[in-house]
């Protein structure tokens, strides 16, 4: 396997896809990423239960870095963590965001910007083709970890 992905998992369906993709793609995932509600001990958006992420992760067998925060705190927390990641060795982390292309971007900005690269897989992303089966890519720069 190649260079060490974390990736960002809100413990949906987007990131279990991301985290198939990268195995397939030989993108070795040392580690999930998950950021909660700190009050309601929940995943923003899903309302999953931390302990039910954690609980995805024993399955999966991969590493869960499960991080607590209140709104105010959440891109403090992540850039902490991203340098975190840094220092640890990681290449980049993995996204998932299938439809918040938004979402997504705010989230390359910081990753990127804290040196580490990004792998991320968009349904919105023309170089994707969706079929009944799989993502099959049509085409991607080979300076790029796509999944």
């Amino acid at each position: 396997m190649g260079a060490r992905y974390a990736l960002l998992w809100s413990g949906g369906k987007d990131s279990a896809l991301a985290l198939d993709r990268a195995a397939k793609s030989g993108i070795e995932v040392g580690s999930l990423l998950n950021f909660y509600d700190a009050a309601a001990g929940r995943v923003r958006f899903h309302a999953t239960r931390v302990e039910m992420i954690q609980a995805q992760a024993d399955a999966i067998g991969i590493e869960l870095r499960a991080i607590g925060t209140t709104w105010a705190e959440m891109e403090g927390r992540l850039l902490e963590e991203l340098g975190r990641l840094r220092r640890e060795g990681f290449a980049g982390v993995v996204l998932g965001d299938i439809h918040l292309v938004d979402v997504r971007a705010w989230y390359e900005g910081r990753v990127t910007a804290a040196g580490l690269s990004t792998s991320s897989r968009s349904g919105a992303d023309s170089r994707w083709n969706w079929s009944a089966s799989s993502w099959r890519p049509a085409a991607a720069p080979s300076s790029l970890a796509w999944i």
